[in-house]
């Protein structure tokens, strides 16, 4: 059985759906937050009940709703829908358990204003992103996954990632999810019975166009002059764009696709969030680890059929 059904969902199914149950009830089905799908039914021009629809029907008002308008040609009339299979809604309520449990034991966790006690890897890591030297990528960022935690952070921001680190995976082993740097594959490695899923604490980099300074301007001239002089000048490599950290912090575990991300916002940084965090990380976790034994699961079964081959 596939993680999701192969058919997506037509246009009208959606908007039968919407009329039917709340966006809620409807966002689960497809993996979605009730926001995200709002999103898509504007996409698709699919009109959703307003504030109070349900409170109203529930009263026993009979509702009216809306026909569902023609779309634009450019539009297509399937959408990129497609419903969890009722493994992967298991899954989810797992994860919303665990959430639920570990918000439970951590209601508010505490980001110390200055980093005591850290964890091992935080102290290595605190060691080696304060070196003054040895700095390439990402512009303008300290990191060196391939040997302490995967932090990608300005020197200014540093001391700031590292408290939060340091909170997090001291809340984490005592949930029993372990944490190790694989300096093979550049990752953090969170690991809990099986599971295992690579951690990052990122920082926002905008970029504007480089100004060259003086000493870059001499230099492109000299390397310009050096045909007519005969002097050996190396090319000067100027960049084009100056990265400008914005110290908004974003804490990720997971990759790119399939991850879970928590990002400071203007109304709450990170600190104010860790409860959340740690409680959304230990979920995310879980559901690998569930994902990693209904594989091994079918690995089994599939070898011990009769007549396939061990």
């Amino acid at each position: 059985m596939s993680e999701r059904s192969d058919d997506a969902v037509e246009r009208e199914t959606l908007y039968a759906e919407v009329w039917t149950d709340p966006m809620t009830v409807v966002a689960e089905r497809y993996g979605l937050s009730d926001v995200g799908l709002a999103k898509l039914c504007k996409r698709y021009a699919i009109p959703v009940p307003s504030r109070g629809y349900w409170a109203k029907v529930k009263a026993g008002r009979i509702m009216g709703r809306p026909p569902l308008p023609a779309l634009p040609p450019s539009v297509p009339a399937t959408t990129t829908l497609t419903p969890l299979s009722t493994e992967q809604r298991k899954k989810r309520t797992v994860a919303r358990n665990t959430v639920k449990r570990v918000k439970a034991s951590y209601p508010k966790i505490e980001v110390p204003a200055d980093l005591v006690a850290p964890h091992p890897l935080v102290r290595e890591a605190s060691k080696r992103l304060k070196h003054r030297d040895g700095w390439d990528s990402p512009p303008g960022l300290r990191s060196a996954p391939k040997e302490v935690l995967h932090l990608e952070v300005s020197r200014e921001s540093l001391d700031r990632a590292l408290r939060l680190v340091d909170t997090l995976i001291k809340a984490l082993e005592v949930s029993d999810v372990t944490v190790h740097v694989d300096s093979q594959a550049g990752e953090t490695v969170l690991k809990s019975a099986g599971a295992e899923v690579p951690l990052t604490i990122t920082e926002k980099v905008t970029w504007t166009e480089h100004v060259p300074t003086r000493t870059e301007l001499r230099a492109r001239r000299r390397y310009g002059n050096s045909y007519l002089t005969g002097e050996v000048v190396p090319y000067p490599h100027i960049p084009r764009v100056d990265p400008n950290p914005t110290g908004r912090l974003t804490i990720t575990v997971g990759y790119k696709y399939g991850g879970r991300n928590w990002n400071d916002t203007e109304r709450k940084p990170l600190e104010d969030r860790m409860g959340e965090v740690v409680a959304g990380v230990i979920a995310f976790v879980e559901l690998k680890r569930a994902e990693e034994a209904e594989r091994a699961r079918r690995e089994e079964a599939r070898r011990m059929r009769p007549g396939n081959p061990s």
